[in-house]
Formats: C-alpha cells, sequence, structure tokens
C-alpha cells in the first residue's frame, strides 16, 4: 500500500507595485488625505510617458533640474521616461504641476512642481507579490 503525501500549497508571484509616500510631501500637507493621494494616483496613471529629451524645456530647468539631478545622480543614464501633467490650482489659487519620473529599473518618481519649489511626492517601485494557488 502506498501513501501519497499531498502537494503543498505553492504561491504564485505575481508582478506588483509598491507605493511610498514621502514625509516631506505629508508633513507639508500635499498627500495627508486620501482625496489628494487618489488625486496623484489618478493623474499618474494618466500620464502620457515620453523620451526626456521631449520635455527637456520643463525637466532642464531649476528647481526640478536639482531634484532630478539628486533622484538620479551618478547615474543620469537611468531616467528612461518623463511625463508632466498640470493638476488644478491649490486653494491658494498657485498652479500645480506633477513631474513623473520612470527609471529603466521600473521606479517611477512623482515630484511636484509648485512654482519656485519641486517636491517628491511619491516612489513607486516594482516588486513581486506572492499569492497562494
Amino acid at each position: 500500500m502506498t501513501t501519497r503525501t499531498p502537494t503543498p500549497i505553492r504561491s504564485l508571484e505575481l508582478p506588483a507595485r509598491q507605493l511610498t509616500w514621502t514625509r516631506i510631501g505629508t508633513a507639508l500637507g500635499y498627500t495627508t488625505t486620501e482625496a489628494q493621494r487618489a488625486e496623484i494616483r489618478t493623474a499618474l496613471e494618466q500620464m502620457d510617458w515620453r523620451d526626456p529629451t521631449e520635455l527637456a524645456e520643463l525637466l532642464d530647468v531649476m528647481p526640478a533640474r536639482q531634484m532630478i539631478a539628486a533622484l538620479f545622480y551618478g547615474r543620469a543614464w537611468a531616467l528612461h521616461h518623463a511625463a508632466v501633467t498640470t493638476l488644478p490650482a491649490d486653494r491658494a489659487g498657485r498652479s500645480r504641476r506633477l513631474i513623473g519620473l520612470r527609471a529603466v529599473t521600473g521606479e517611477r518618481y512623482v515630484l511636484l512642481h509648485a512654482g519656485y519649489e519641486v517636491i517628491e511626492l511619491l516612489h513607486d517601485s516594482p516588486t513581486i507579490q506572492a499569492v497562494a494557488r
């Protein structure tokens, strides 16, 4: 008489994304509520990703240039795609623009350009999620 050992449940690995909201964005009140975060996530999904050279007039000016240089320090070649979208004006009536940066590794950065300052709001990186079968 032979006994069968049950086959263990294997997990299925699926690609997923890990969203990390930055402390500075939260501390300054740009990403404190779920409505603010949903607005940014929606804008991120609707971005038209392009070659960074096509958006050079926006990416190569201060203060965006300094933030991009800090994020891709020593590896400027890693900036694969960029995108820009406009958000509705804030409560003070200031225009706001989101800058999306996509690295060759699949990581995405979302920056808020509020005229005189650029702040990193979101770091989005690829990950693997194990799901039981």
